[in-house]
């Protein structure tokens, strides 16, 4: 039941137009992050922000492989690639799984170091984290690839 309810969303979503519905998407988060933060008055609702688009980012990868594992090829790369759908599959829960990651190592730093440690933590290891996780995406589909 749920993977053709997870199909109809997904049409719909194709049907109204990608780009449009991402940036209503991103726009509602601003909205809903920027009235958090002036209604709460609580620093940790900054602390928390990065986490939420992690997650967020993570929920939609994975929706996205649920519905149809081609999505990255077909959207974010435009299928330079020539992978079989259940690599692509696999590429999309990879980036899911780090964008979970992302957002434990965000609360971890956050809660166990310093303002400043979170800070350098924000601004330093986004960059070699992805390069890691993408390294490990390519060895794995290398390995899938011969064994196919």
């Amino acid at each position: 039941m749920a993977k053709p309810a997870i199909s109809l969303w997904w049409s719909l979503f194709w049907r109204l137009g990608l780009l449009t519905v991402l940036l209503s998407l991103v726009l509602g988060y601003v909205v809903v992050v920027a009235i958090l933060l002036f209604a709460v008055e609580n620093v940790s609702a900054i602390f928390w922000r990065p986490t939420a688009a992690y997650w967020i980012a993570a929920v939609l990868c994975w929706i996205s492989v649920a519905a149809s594992p081609r999505f990255f090829g077909s959207v974010l790369w435009g299928d330079p690639l020539a992978l079989t759908p259940l690599q692509w599959g696999s590429v999309g829960r990879a980036t899911s799984i780090f964008f979970l990651v992302m957002g434990v190592l965000n609360v971890a730093t956050w809660r166990f170091g310093s303002t400043a440690v979170w800070i350098d933590f924000k601004l330093y290891a986004p960059l070699p984290l992805l390069a890691c996780a993408a390294a490990l995406t390519v060895a794995v589909l290398r390995k899938s690839s011969l064994t196919a």
